[in-house]
């Protein structure tokens, strides 16, 4: 599995650089002609010079019923660029007390069309532990997008892959190594996609490395300059190298309605099938749901939705007599620019893969970040994120059982970081966090273990591409 995982990542990196990016790059990159902010510094906030660089945004066009997250839009760039980086990062980490090395190499390409756009963000490199259970191991992680206009046609293709030493809840947030590709100034959209098309991994416990990995396909028609309609499919799976946890396939078929309200608020409705799946079991099933949404954006400041609606969840082996289950799914998000930083928040209920330790399950799960500039050059933020996972076997009643018996884990990280730049391409991050995690299962107890951290960013100044 490690050598598929390995392979994985390198082919679909070198696919998307030599296949479409290739042709384009120029015999000797030029620095890219656009004025990049020093590291640190958030879009609209004073600089350490004291000028004001507010960018301009172009607003977001995702389709509310589709598989991407609404935004904020995305900075105008007057050219298409790549940039490379690296990062180095020591942490400490307690219960027991375990170091932990990351070296790692970042690249992150935008090329735009008239029609078109590709975007792509990769980190990958070693990762050191004196954790004898860890050892040396490595990391990789690539999000890869593509849209296409034609006529009243878009187009988007996605694909997003991990290799990661533990769960991805939580991890590394804070430090810059928490997303692929370059941050800072200089960085590029990431995919940006809802909690519904990626596998589940929110439970701490599975041990070991794992890879996952989602790709979707979409299309979306515009019938009138208010009404569109979105088709979309994808496919993810996880796969852990230890054995002892549940690997699970996953896929979702949706179609929705799209209708403008204003320029600002927009209202769905979609349909999507969702086939869970679990290698060598013959346990499966398949989730039904139905959803209304609501968004309200404002370009370069705010983007909000809400969605909810009844889910049927139908089993292949009936489970405690029962064949089938309804309940409900929901989720909502916010992004808010405020002064001198921004606000992020996030929250799904519905039905999942198991995060590795069930087949199947039903999750609630609410993330959220604050990011203030505090000074002239120092950053702060704080975030955390809280996940229940229940065995969705046992989530409803019957004759014999209860909902309060059915097994669950409680996962739940929070901590605070500063970064500052230390020149003009390099910054310094120190960061610390705490994870937490119970469950109801015999013998289970609550396990707290503190990291400490602090690393170093770098990044070239963007190379033109054209």
């Amino acid at each position: 599995m490690i050598r598929w995982a390995r392979f994985s990542a390198r082919f679909a990196l070198i696919v998307s650089l030599f296949g479409v990016l290739l042709p384009a790059f120029p015999q000797e990159p030029k620095p890219a002609a656009r004025s990049v902010p020093p590291v640190g510094q958030t879009p609209g906030n004073q600089s350490s010079e004291g000028n004001q660089d507010t960018p301009v945004y172009i607003p977001d066009d995702r389709p509310l019923t589709g598989a991407q997250d609404q935004s904020i839009g995305s900075p105008e760039v007057r050219h298409s660029y790549w940039v490379p980086g690296a990062q180095v990062l020591a942490s400490g980490t307690s219960n027991p007390w375990i170091a932990t090395t990351y070296l790692v190499g970042d690249l992150s390409v935008l090329q735009s069309w008239k029609t078109a756009q590709f975007t792509l963000n990769y980190s990958g490199g070693g990762v050191f532990s004196s954790d004898s259970s860890l050892g040396n191991t490595y990391m990789q992680q690539l999000g890869v997008t593509q849209t296409v206009r034609l006529g009243r046609w878009q187009f988007t293709l996605i694909d997003q892959f991990a290799y990661l030493p533990e769960s991805q809840f939580g991890f590394a947030e804070g430090t810059g190594i928490q997303n692929p590709g370059v941050g800072g100034p200089a960085s590029v959209p990431q995919p940006g996609i809802g909690n519904g098309y990626v596998p589940s991994q929110s439970v701490f416990a599975p041990s070991g490395s794992r890879y996952s990995n989602s790709a979707i396909v979409q299309a979306n028609y515009v019938i009138s300059a208010r009404d569109s309609v979105t088709a979309t499919a994808s496919y993810a799976l996880l796969r852990f190298v230890e054995g002892g946890n549940v690997d699970n396939d996953q896929m979702n078929f949706s179609l929705g309605y799209n209708h403008a309200l204003t320029p600002r608020d927009t209202i769905g409705i979609s349909y999507h099938f969702a086939p869970f799946r679990f290698p060598g079991d013959p346990q499966a099933f398949d989730d039904h749901t139905v959803q209304v949404a609501y968004s309200h954006k404002i370009t370069g400041k705010l983007a909000s939705q809400l969605s909810a609606g009844p889910d049927v969840t139908e089993y292949r082996i009936p489970v405690n007599g029962q064949t089938s289950r309804v309940s409900v799914s929901a989720s909502a998000g916010l992004y808010y620019v405020v002064p001198k930083g921004n606000v992020s928040l996030s929250y799904s209920h519905g039905v999942a893969g198991g995060s590795g330790v069930f087949k199947g399950g039903e999750l609630d799960q609410v993330t959220a970040t604050l990011s203030h500039r505090l000074s002239r050059l120092w950053n702060g933020g704080v975030y955390g994120g809280y996940a229940r996972n229940q065995d969705s076997f046992n989530a409803f009643p019957t004759s014999t059982t209860s909902p309060t018996s059915a097994s669950s884990f409680n996962s739940g990280f929070a901590g605070a970081g500063l970064t500052r730049p230390l020149a003009r391409t390099l910054s310094l991050t120190i960061n610390y966090s705490a994870f937490v995690e119970s469950s109801n299962q015999a013998g289970s107890s609550t396990t707290v273990r503190h990291t400490v951290s602090v690393g170093l960013q770098w990044f070239a100044r963007p190379f033109v591409l054209h």
